[in-house]
């Protein structure tokens, strides 16, 4: 999966939607604990991964930490440590944020200015621009196990500037997270508080056999995710080129809620009115064949992965356009 990156609950959200989705054995909650509880193997529950940082991880933990804090947004694994996790961790399903960091207002001011230096990279509104490393790395892994021969890179200009506009970025992503990072450790431990690693059989833990047969998912699933907060209004107004819509005395706001935000219950008050104004959340999914990718090099992959977002650009745009809301 390949999917925009608009909050820390996207990790819950993309596993919420994944096990749901997944054609596997379901049990009761009292099984699944009791299976939890004496250590037995859920060989046929699927596991989730996400790709980032240099780790293949369920959900942020701390040790994630000091590579977000101390390490560059381009840090990936190999293609061959990929094949070799691939080959002895099967039944897993991997997701890619490839903007790396959180869409935030922040960060996307400080593109807009940085596309002023750099006019001839693409400039987006709605996203960050993607980094391509763990993509990449990881569609080589999957030709790589299909004995797929891929073509030969070559340098070239967009190349170059697509690296010079990723290093500015981060600079002054980096600048900003050390003057905020003292505040930051507190905030960032909370959305922690859930680890799927147990999902991984001891077996899995502990294999040292013959690397298993891996089969490959014929598609490549594109997950667009956006939160609205509702804001209601008499006189709302339309910001054309910012996050604020008008729809029918409502206002939607485009927001990057927090673990505590989305957990929070509403709250009435004493003339049963809810004091939270209601978050909206909308996830969008398509599917690409994955076959043709496999022989193309870094370089029409980085293109395929930039056209995607164009696409995603243009989808977010057109939801916030289109959406409704139904009051009674």
């Amino acid at each position: 999966m390949i999917c925009n990156h608009r909050s820390v609950n996207d990790y819950t959200l993309i596993n919420y939607l994944f096990l749901k989705s997944c054609p596997t054995k379901f049990y009761t909650k009292w099984e699944f604990l009791q299976k939890l509880r004496k250590g037995e193997d859920l060989a046929e529950w699927p596991q989730l991964k996400f790709l980032g940082w240099g780790k293949m991880f369920n959900f942020p933990r701390l040790d994630l930490l000091k590579n977000i804090f101390f390490k560059d947004e381009t840090l990936a694994l190999s293609s061959n440590e990929l094949r070799d996790i691939l080959e002895r961790q099967n039944n897993q399903a991997i997701t890619i944020f490839p903007e790396v960091n959180i869409m935030s207002l922040e960060l996307s001011i400080i593109q807009r200015k940085l596309h002023q230096d750099f006019p001839f990279v693409i400039n987006f509104y709605n996203l960050l621009y993607p980094r391509f490393k763990n993509f990449t790395t990881l569609m080589a892994a999957f030709s790589s196990i299909k004995n797929i021969k891929r073509k030969k890179n070559r340098n070239n200009i967009i190349k170059e500037a697509r690296y010079l506009f990723h290093r500015e970025l981060d600079k002054l992503v980096h600048k900003s997270m050390k003057m905020e990072s003292s505040k930051v450790s507190d905030k960032t431990t909370p959305p922690m508080i859930v680890d799927n690693s147990y999902l991984l059989t001891k077996k899995e833990e502990i294999s040292s056999g013959k690397p298993k047969v891996v089969r490959i998912n014929p598609y490549i699933y594109d997950v667009t995710i956006i939160y609205y907060r509702v804001k209601y209004t008499d006189s709302g107004h339309d910001h054309t080129n910012g996050d604020l819509r008008l729809h029918k005395g409502y206002q939607l706001e485009q927001i990057s809620p927090t673990i505590f935000e989305m957990i929070q219950p509403e709250m009435e008050s004493e003339n049963n009115i809810k004091d939270k104004d209601p978050i909206v959340v909308m996830v969008n999914v398509k599917k690409h064949q994955i076959q043709p990718l496999l022989a193309y090099n870094d370089e029409s992959l980085e293109k395929w992965l930039e056209n995607r977002w164009i696409e995603k650009d243009r989808l977010i745009e057109s939801l916030q356009k289109n959406i409704k809301i139904e009051t009674k």
